[in-house]
């Protein structure tokens, strides 16, 4: 008896085929935060988590939080080196303490950079980075704090510019 020829799949559509399982397979996961070529997350508050200190929480070094706009009535205490935390519009993202919070942001580890954000009315400072080695902060405004806006005490090799 005869063998039949096996069908088969034009190359070009096996092509598609494996393409389509890369993007299937590149959907997963439970958040919607996005991994870059060099393998940093972007997370997105509120998107992927409610509030600035949970993505903070969440954040592996290298990675990048990123802010939409609000007002976020919170105080942030950072503990995971060589983030950035950065807002989509510097006005429109506002760290409010509510004249009781005591620092909107403030970093406690190394390589840490903030970007692009306010903070107001906190007990003492608006962004404050203590015992750092290696900071940034740009494009950021502080009023309304009872000490200072912007404060790096202790901290080396670090840049505040467009503040």
């Amino acid at each position: 008896m005869p063998s039949r020829p096996t069908p088969r799949l034009p190359v070009r559509l096996l092509g598609v085929v494996a393409v389509l399982a890369l993007v299937l397979a590149a959907c997963g996961g439970d958040d919607d935060a996005t991994q870059d070529a060099s393998g940093s997350t972007t997370i997105n508050v509120p998107d992927d988590h409610a509030t600035i200190q949970e993505a903070v929480d969440a954040a592996e070094p290298g990675d990048l939080v990123l802010i939409a706009p609000g007002v976020y009535e919170e105080a942030v205490d950072v503990e995971t080196e060589d983030l950035t935390i950065r807002g989509l519009e510097r006005n429109g993202v506002v760290l409010d303490g509510g004249f009781e919070l005591e620092n909107g942001i403030r970093v406690l580890v190394d390589g840490v950079a903030v970007e692009n954000m306010t903070a107001r009315n906190y007990t003492s400072n608006g962004f404050f980075w203590t015992g750092a080695d290696g900071y940034r902060g740009s494009y950021l405004t502080a009023y309304r704090n009872g000490d200072y806006g912007i404060y790096a005490f202790d901290s080396v090799n670090g840049q505040l510019d467009n503040s």
